[in-house]
């Protein structure tokens, strides 16, 4: 039988609209009017001010609401993830800390089932937390073959590894420049089913 190729998949802003929930949340309780063209980064404090430190408590609160529960998955995810799970190894590889490992299986489950097993949590930039390494330690760990992201700054650390790098979603946050060889933009999950025939 054949090997199957192993596919990791970050969940926020790839998977699940965690942006959008995040402006939600931020508009709501502190009566802000931020948008998505806002965010040039994942560096929040420079989107709504105060200090990383501050920013990394918001974002930690907002996981304990009801706007990042009801979290919904972006736009044709479900549908292509299940799609890629037939003949495929998907695991999930997110940066989100562990302190909220259960609440994101739960989400992962609820949306995608089983076709993004196991959950990996990496290294995180902000908090430094190491937790299962960093995602392309993760990847050369597990033989992935792609990885489907959104950040720039992540994508930017597979540079010519080999391991295909699909850079999701046309973002504020992850324009600038020339790309690596390895490293293919897409739009949309329609885009990241063509890549991955």
């Amino acid at each position: 039988m054949k090997n199957r190729q192993r596919i990791g998949v970050d969940l926020d802003d790839t998977s699940f609209d965690f942006i959008g929930a995040l402006i939600l949340f931020h508009n709501a309780v502190y009566g802000t009017y931020l948008k998505k063209e806002h965010f040039l980064s994942h560096r929040y404090h420079n989107v709504w001010g105060g200090t990383g430190e501050e920013a990394s408590k918001k974002v930690d609160y907002f996981s304990t609401t009801k706007y990042f529960d009801k979290m919904q998955p972006i736009f044709g995810a479900t549908e292509a993830i299940s799609l890629l799970a037939r003949d495929r190894d998907l695991m999930a590889i997110t940066a989100r800390p562990k302190n909220i490992k259960e609440k994101t299986a739960w989400q992962v489950r609820k949306h995608f089932g089983n076709n993004l097993n196991p959950i990996f949590h990496s290294y995180n930039h902000f908090t430094k937390v190491p937790n299962d390494g960093t995602k392309l330690e993760i990847c050369l760990r597990e033989n992935i073959s792609a990885m489907i992201e959104d950040s720039l700054e992540y994508a930017l650390q597979f540079a010519d590894t080999g391991i295909k790098v699909l850079l999701f979603g046309n973002y504020p946050w992850n324009q600038n420049g020339r790309l690596p060889s390895n490293i293919s933009r897409v739009e949309n999950w329609k885009e990241v089913l063509e890549q991955l025939k």
